[in-house]
Formats: C-alpha cells, sequence, structure tokens
C-alpha cells in the first residue's frame, strides 16, 4: 500500500499529505496554486468557508480537468455557523460554492461559548447518514470536546484537525485519538511561513 495513504475509521481512505488553501488567495494565484497541486500528484484540499476562497477552489479545479474520483475535498463550518439549521445551509453554500460534492466535513472550532457545537455535530452526524459527505470531523477540538461529542451517541469524529508540528506535539490527543479510531491531521504541519526550515 502506498505509505502517503491514510484509511479513516469507515474505510474512506486519501492522501496523508494534502494542499492547505489558508490565506492561499492573497495572491491572486488559486488557479495556479490548484493547477501545480494537481499536476504534482496532491489530491488532497483543505479550504474552509472563513477562508473566503471556496469560489476560487472550485473555478480552479473546473479549469483543472481533474477527475472527482481522485479529488478528496474537505471543508468546514465556521464559528458563525453552529446550531442545527445553520450548519446544514452553511454545508449547502460552501458545496455551491466549490461546484462538487464535499469529502470530508468538519467544525471549525467548537466555540464553547456559544454552547451550539453539539447541535453543530448532530447536523453533520445527518449530513453524513444522507451520504451527502463521505466523512465528518472537528478541528481544534479537545479531549474534553470529543467526549461530550462521544456522549451524544452515533458516529464520533472520524478526523480532528490540529495544530501539530516538530515544535508542538500534543502526545496526549495523539494518545486518546489513536484510543478513539480518530484520525489527527496537522494544520501548517511546517509552521507558517516556512518557519520550520530556519
Amino acid at each position: 500500500m502506498d505509505d502517503n495513504i491514510s484509511i479513516l475509521r469507515n474505510g474512506i481512505s486519501r492522501q496523508m499529505i494534502g494542499v492547505g488553501t489558508y490565506k492561499a488567495s492573497a495572491e491572486g494565484c488559486m488557479e495556479e496554486i490548484i493547477h501545480t497541486a494537481w499536476k504534482l500528484g496532491y489530491r488532497g484540499i483543505d479550504t474552509a468557508e472563513h477562508y473566503g476562497n471556496e469560489s476560487e477552489i472550485g473555478e480552479a479545479l473546473r479549469t483543472c480537468n481533474y477527475k472527482r474520483e481522485e479529488l478528496f475535498l474537505t471543508t468546514k463550518i465556521w464559528n458563525e455557523d453552529h446550531g442545527y439549521e445553520k450548519a446544514i445551509k452553511a454545508f449547502e453554500r460552501s458545496e455551491q460554492r466549490l461546484g462538487t460534492t464535499i469529502d470530508l466535513l468538519l467544525i471549525h472550532w467548537p466555540c464553547p461559548m456559544n454552547g451550539l457545537y453539539e447541535e453543530t455535530w448532530k447536523a453533520l452526524q445527518d449530513l453524513y447518514a444522507e451520504k451527502r459527505v463521505k466523512a465528518i470531523g472537528v478541528s481544534n477540538f479537545k479531549i474534553h470536546h470529543l467526549e461530550k461529542l462521544k456522549k451524544l451517541g452515533g458516529e464520533i469524529p472520524m478526523v480532528n484537525q490540529i495544530e501539530m508540528h516538530p515544535f508542538f506535539i500534543d502526545w496526549e490527543m495523539l494518545d486518546y485519538c489513536r484510543k478513539n479510531d480518530i484520525c489527527v491531521e496537522a494544520w501548517s504541519p511546517l509552521l507558517r511561513g516556512a518557519e520550520i526550515f530556519h
């Protein structure tokens, strides 16, 4: 098996290394980024409503003649869209902007002050049950947040996308996720601005 393949708890496979697009559209070169990444063999693309570039990514994908079955596309529900109905509508807006189906849908932040991330998780569970997404997960969740989601019953997150790089390794979270069959996905694994190379 390819060493660059990760298999989620539900059997869905994807590349372990993908293209993160946070602030990628600042220079107005999204099409070049997506086309170059595709030519180099990257098949995972990560975006979010909050990044403000879903439409650009959708357009860039359409112009690079990609094969949908090869693409693994991730996006996220933003803080202002917590709550069951708001989360469903936010998902549908993201899908429309991207112009294609979404493979992995994450809650971007738990935002416990809003008291709605459990309700938001129920929306993701329903989207998954209806096969509108291939997988569901969270981002920036701590263990106590994940424990609350477990108590809801049904699907628990398949992915927790968190800060993780050589200068910060959360061993407790890694151990927890391993025991609960949750894939840990690192955002900015080389730090922002290639700081790690210094």
